[in-house]
């Protein structure tokens, strides 16, 4: 269970480090996360944040089991699933924005 691809931490690498991961995991993305915003390095921070993305996918699970404590399997398979669906659901909302922003969403047009 502790090995298989992660999806919340993946999707939403940020918020997922600072509820579930380590001190050191936390510094990174927060390095990560204020380099973007500095010209002269923001491909570098997207690119590294891309790497972090993958490697909290394949390591997410063992990250957060040693760092929280759950009162069985069930509920730590629960709550890695409610990290999935919301990656998944904001990954959605954050797609259809920027669609909708690009204009490359069909409209409705009403027939009268």
């Amino acid at each position: 269970m502790l090995s298989g691809w992660s999806w919340g931490p993946f999707l939403l690498p940020l918020p997922w480090v600072w509820w579930n991961g380590t001190t050191a995991l936390k510094f990174i993305s927060a390095v990560i996360f204020i380099a973007d915003f500095v010209p002269d390095v923001k491909v570098v921070a997207r690119v590294a944040g891309v790497v972090l993305g993958i490697y909290l996918g394949f390591k997410g699970n063992r990250i957060m089991a040693a760092n929280r404590e759950f009162r069985n399997l069930d509920e730590f398979i629960a709550v890695q699933t409610a990290w999935a669906y919301w990656g998944l659901g904001v990954s959605f909302a954050l797609a259809v924005f920027v669609l909708a922003a690009l204009g490359a969403l069909p409209t409705v047009r009403p027939r009268f």
